[in-house]
């Protein structure tokens, strides 16, 4: 059985809101919410059209939010909007020892979008919409 990538997004808002509140916990809920965004955007893209090892001087992520972001259909184009976004916020939670901002927004910043992604992609894939977090 495939993994269920949504398992990263609840475990994102798990950490965010169940009293676990150390910076680590808030970064890693920046990543996991950005990986179950990431993970549903490979799926869907390569049902798209998408190849992933197309060549590219980009990385893998800004290579796909790039097609996503230039796709003709101004719904997929949104997820490579939103997609960038949530990637830049999980770049700056890897690898930058003083984040810009209060971290306990951004990674409320970073569920919430990452909601907005699930359901624009949902809508985009002609799937029921899963259901919010709590």
């Amino acid at each position: 059985m495939a993994f269920d990538w949504r398992e990263f997004l609840l475990l994102a808002h798990r950490l965010r809101h169940a009293g676990a509140h150390s910076e680590a916990d808030q970064r890693t809920a920046v990543g996991r919410a950005y990986y179950y965004a990431y993970n549903e955007a490979l799926a869907e893209g390569r049902k798209l059209g998408y190849n992933p090892n197309a060549p590219s001087r980009l990385g893998v992520h800004r290579r796909m939010w790039q097609w996503y972001s230039s796709y003709p259909d101004p719904q997929v184009a949104a997820l490579g909007e939103i997609g960038t976004t949530l990637h830049a916020r999980r770049i700056e939670a890897d690898y930058y020892g003083d984040m810009s901002g209060d971290i306990r927004w951004q990674v409320q910043r970073q569920l919430e979008e990452t909601r907005e992604f699930e359901v624009l992609l949902a809508r985009v894939a002609n799937r029921l919409e899963p259901p919010p977090l709590r």
